[in-house]
């Protein structure tokens, strides 16, 4: 299987290319340029399906048998000892082999004729189930033409594939929605850097497992549990490789390269699973390789810190508190976005990307924008236009202003500039995911809104965008000189007319 992944596709013509126009039939192609997710810190487990020919069948009551096992000499070998999570899992992966091995050994020695493949099988399986999550669901995981996985219940699974497929039926998660849920329990205690738990009291777990997927849990809450995995197959990505699969023209990839380079503040906006962080990670490609700065995330998702382009970017987790609460009525331990932010700035980072905006991370990202320059960010719209009521309702909702009006004061003066991600899905093909938009912001209009500009804009519903004419305003024009964009690339002839 591909290890690279059909995200944006090929095949204009010179004639659609000048006219923003997309072809109306593609053929999904790999990007030669993006590289594998980070590997895992268990072995891959992925094999082929049990009723493949080529593949032993291996009796999941064996398995958890034998993990039993292993989880006995693991406990003793490491009794009275502190360790970490890596020798734990070294321990483990060694212990593992040796078991599966002395169970072959014994049924070698009792004339029983094993399989071609089956210790490696067992062996996988035990390693999934005590280190991963689960030998099903792993192994889903960690197949690489996978997208998203939805689950909603032990036995209902649904696999969305990057060439557009979808399978509601071939999959199950585990034997039961309690061991589907002591899989999770397990990989939040040993996962992350900072403390996790998923429990009756904490019905909701948010984790980046350790090859980037990004996992959502919640039960209790719901008649089954309910999980969301969401794969980044594209982790160290360029905007040359988004122009060369033609979601942005070259034109727009120089001039969010100047925008970065010339640390204007960006806000990626878009539907859930257009590419924004994506897109994110493009732009942050353009961030010099000696410059001192910060990534600030609920959740690790980025993985700018993991790739090697940045060695000096410094990643920040938000930390869940447990137990009782603080005289501040706050789970102790807890550390929020927002307790992280001052002390960045006392690291004197020259900017700080905020991953996503969902809710409270409003608050540190518009200090990011505030008191730093060159910030990026992600956030939920359904169109370019929506992004600015969306920031002011998130200001309002989470006190960090009184009204509507100081709301949109806030947002004039601290961000420049809109990039939209659009995404249109296709039955049984890969979705489409393209820039389709880039507004400036120009401060506040007569009417108390947002004043803006479109800067790029489709020709046509359904293009990529393109150059409108209209030149930036001088103070976000100076910035992208300085970045080193050539302003006539624009074509434009007016200043600026807010809507």
């Amino acid at each position: 299987m591909p290890s690279n992944t059909p995200v944006f596709q090929p095949g204009w013509t010179p004639e659609q290319q000048a006219n923003g126009r997309r072809p109306r039939r593609l053929t999904p192609v790999d990007l030669p340029t993006a590289e594998p997710a980070a590997p895992s810190l268990e072995p891959r487990i992925w094999a082929p399906p049990a009723e493949s020919p080529e593949a032993p069948v291996i009796d999941e009551a064996l398995v958890r048998d034998l993990q039993a096992l292993v989880s006995e000499r693991v406990g003793t070998h490491l009794r009275g000892r502190e360790t970490g999570y890596e020798e734990q899992r070294k321990v483990t992966i060694e212990v593992a082999r040796t078991l599966v091995r002395e169970h072959a050994d014994n049924r070698h020695g009792a004339g029983e004729h094993l399989p071609d493949g089956f210790e490696e099988q067992l062996f996988t399986a035990i390693v999934a189930y005590l280190l991963g999550l689960g030998p099903r669901l792993q192994a889903l995981v960690e197949d690489p033409e996978i997208e998203n996985i939805q689950v909603n219940g032990h036995d209902r699974v649904r696999v969305e594939y990057a060439d557009g497929r979808v399978d509601e039926k071939s999959f199950s998660a585990a034997d039961s929605d309690d061991e589907l849920i002591d899989h999770f329990q397990r990989s939040a205690s040993r996962t992350s850097a900072t403390e996790r738990t998923l429990s009756t009291s904490k019905p909701i777990l948010h984790l980046r497992l350790p090859d980037g997927a990004r996992l959502t849990v919640i039960y209790v809450v719901t008649p089954r549990p309910a999980v969301a995995i969401r794969r980044h197959r594209i982790r160290k990505v360029s905007l040359d490789d988004m122009v060369a699969r033609h979601a942005m023209t070259a034109e727009l990839a120089a001039f969010l390269t100047a925008a970065v380079r010339g640390y204007l503040n960006v806000m990626i906006a878009g539907l859930p699973n257009s590419g924004k962080s994506t897109l994110l990670r493009a732009m942050a490609s353009g961030i010099p390789q000696d410059e001192w700065f910060a990534t600030l995330e609920t959740v690790y998702e980025l993985g700018l810190h993991e790739h090697g382009t940045h060695p000096w970017v410094v990643p920040f987790e938000e930390r869940e508190g447990h137990g009782e609460l603080g005289p501040d009525g706050r789970p102790q331990g807890e550390i929020s976005l927002t307790d992280l932010f001052p002390h960045m700035l006392r690291m004197s980072m020259t900017r700080v990307i905020v991953g996503e905006v969902r809710s409270q991370e409003i608050v540190p990202m518009f200090d990011a924008m505030n008191t730093t320059h060159g910030s990026l960010s992600t956030i939920h719209a359904r169109h370019p236009h929506a992004v600015f009521d969306r920031l002011a309702e998130l200001l309002m909702r989470y006190g960090a202003s009184r009204n509507r009006e100081g709301a949109y004061l806030t947002v004039a003066n601290a961000l420049d500039l809109v990039v939209f991600v659009n995404m249109e899905r296709r039955p049984g093909m890969a979705p489409l995911r393209y820039v389709s938009h880039v507004l400036e912001i120009n401060g506040v209009a007569e009417n108390g809104t947002i004043a803006r500009s479109e800067l790029f804009a489709p020709p046509q519903p359904g293009a990529v965008a393109m150059p409108t004419h209209v030149m930036p305003s001088g103070r976000v024009g100076d910035a992208l000189a300085y970045g080193g964009f050539d302003l006539q690339l624009l074509g434009g002839h007016q200043q600026w007319g807010g809507r």
